[in-house]
């Protein structure tokens, strides 16, 4: 563990919590709850809407902008699209989730379109997703089941170092191990398994993305993000019996989460290949 990512991960996290950053979230419906009561445990302030008429307005007042294609239909995308035309305009980071990218051409496709759209922002992007939503956007083959991905975040790396390339957004792969593709590559050995048995949890990291974006720090939000899911997930996991009593002390560690825990557990460490 490097003491100093460690200050810089604490540091980020207060930071979040004395400027309250206002996260907007244009995301699907199964998630909006849950994404919503993180980033208020982290101390940001959430604000889920998705109404044509005000993104505008709405993506403005905003320090960050998620979009989350979990329950994509032609509407949600409209206003999908048009909020990511809205952050460019107003220079906004934008965290995508291109939620199961993989088992459609719709979905597919909507990804593509939104990445070229906020092209312009390059680094104030963030592309987070599992190794095989990753794959599948560059054409690679991927096995998977449903929306998980069964390929391991390694072996997308180069995916992820493609879409960097071409989009000049970070990406961040997310899995049993995750890697952060920026100006550095960052491998991430944080988290417990029990993430994957409750509904939502990376669309939340999607939201933390977003809040760290919002504020400055040496490490990209990607980093800052899931090493303070990832602490917090372990932390819960040792007071929890399963995934309902997981999911209420995983808010509680995320809300009293300090720098005793980050500087103890903290397994973070630029990549080299």
């Amino acid at each position: 563990m490097n003491n100093h990512f460690a200050t810089s991960v604490l540091g980020a996290l207060m930071a979040v919590r004395q400027q309250q950053p206002l996260v907007l979230n244009v995301t699907n419906m199964v998630v909006m709850n849950q994404s919503a009561n993180v980033l208020l445990a982290i101390g940001a302030s959430p604000l889920m809407a998705h109404c044509q008429q005000e993104l505008n307005e709405l993506v403005e007042l905003a320090q960050a902008l998620v979009i989350n294609i979990g329950t994509l239909d032609e509407h949600t995308f409209a206003s999908m699209l048009l909020a990511a035309h809205c952050a460019v305009r107003h220079q906004k980071p934008v965290v995508i989730d291109p939620v199961g990218c993989h088992v459609s051409q719709f979905r597919l496709g909507s990804v593509k379109q939104l990445l070229n759209v906020v092209r312009p922002l390059t680094d104030k992007v963030t592309l987070r997703g599992n190794a095989a939503e990753i794959m599948a956007l560059v054409g690679a083959n991927q096995t998977s089941i449903g929306l998980d991905a069964l390929t391991t975040s390694e072996a997308a790396l180069e995916s992820g170092k493609w879409l960097r390339a071409q989009y000049g957004c970070q990406v961040l792969l997310s899995g049993v191990v995750d890697y952060h593709v920026g100006e550095q590559v960052f491998k991430l050995q944080n988290g417990d398994a029990m993430l994957t048995k409750v509904t939502g949890m990376g669309c939340s990291l999607s939201a933390m993305i977003a809040a760290f974006a919002s504020i400055n720090s040496e490490l990209p939000a990607g980093v800052l993000a899931t090493s303070t899911l990832a602490i917090a997930a372990e932390l819960a996991m040792l007071q929890s019996q399963g995934p309902g009593s997981f999911q209420v002390n995983l808010l509680d560690q995320l809300y009293s989460l300090g720098a005793d825990a980050i500087a103890t557990r903290l397994v973070l460490q630029v990549h080299h290949d």
